[in-house]
C-alpha cells in the first residue's frame, strides 16, 4: 500500500473522529436547552420538544457551574461547615445529656440509700416517702403546689413539706410529756 492510501485512511479516521465529537455535542446540547412537560396517554412525559404550539418550557433552576477540576469548592465548603456545626451541636447535646444523667444517677443513688435506711430526704416524690414511712397520719394542702404530711408516733412527730410534688423540707420534733393535773 502506498503513501496515498495511508493518507486517505488518516483523513477518514480524522473525519470520523470530528464527526463523532459533533454528534456528541448535538446529543448534549438539547440537554442544556428547554424542557417541556406533556401528558401522553394519561402519563407525564418530559421532552425537549414542545407538545403543542401553545406549550411553554418549564422554569428550571440555572445549571450549576463546576470548576475544571470537577470539584465545586463552595459547595464542599458549605457542606463541611454544616457538618461541623451539626457535630458541634451533637457534642453539646451529648454533654447536656451526660450532665443530666449524672444528676439523675446521683439522685437515684441518694434516694435508694435513704429508702434502705428508712429516711426521707429532699427531692423525694410522694411515692418514695410512702415507701419509706408509709401513709401519713395527717395531710394538709394540695399536692400540686404545696402540701404537708405529718407522721405522729407517740411523742415523736415528723413532718414532710412538698413543693410542686417534691420533698422540700423534712422536720423532726419530740413533744414534751403532758403533765397531769
Amino acid at each position: 500500500m502506498g503513501s496515498q492510501g495511508l493518507k486517505h485512511r488518516c483523513t477518514v479516521h480524522r473525519r470520523s473522529a470530528v464527526g463523532a465529537v459533533l454528534a456528541g455535542l448535538l446529543v448534549v446540547l438539547p440537554a442544556a436547552g428547554q424542557v417541556y412537560r406533556c401528558q401522553v396517554d394519561g402519563r407525564t412525559v418530559y421532552t425537549d420538544r414542545a407538545c403543542t404550539p401553545e406549550s411553554t418550557p418549564l422554569a428550571l433552576p440555572p445549571l450549576q457551574d463546576v470548576p475544571a477540576d470537577g470539584v465545586n469548592h463552595s459547595a464542599v465548603r458549605r457542606f463541611n461547615e454544616r457538618a461541623a456545626a451539626q457535630a458541634q451541636a451533637q457534642r453539646q447535646a451529648d454533654a447536656a445529656w451526660l450532665a443530666d444523667y449524672e444528676v439523675r444517677r446521683q439522685r437515684e443513688q441518694a434516694v435508694r440509700t435513704a429508702l434502705v435506711h428508712g429516711d426521707v430526704i429532699r427531692g423525694m416524690t410522694p411515692a418514695e416517702v410512702r415507701r419509706a414511712w408509709g401513709a401519713p397520719t395527717r395531710e394538709s394542702g394540695k399536692m400540686g403546689k404545696s402540701a404537708t404530711w405529718v407522721y405522729v408516733n407517740g411523742r415523736a412527730r415528723r413532718s414532710v413539706s412538698f413543693t410542686d410534688g417534691i420533698v422540700s423540707a423534712v422536720r423532726y420534733s419530740e413533744r414534751a410529756p403532758r403533765r397531769r393535773r
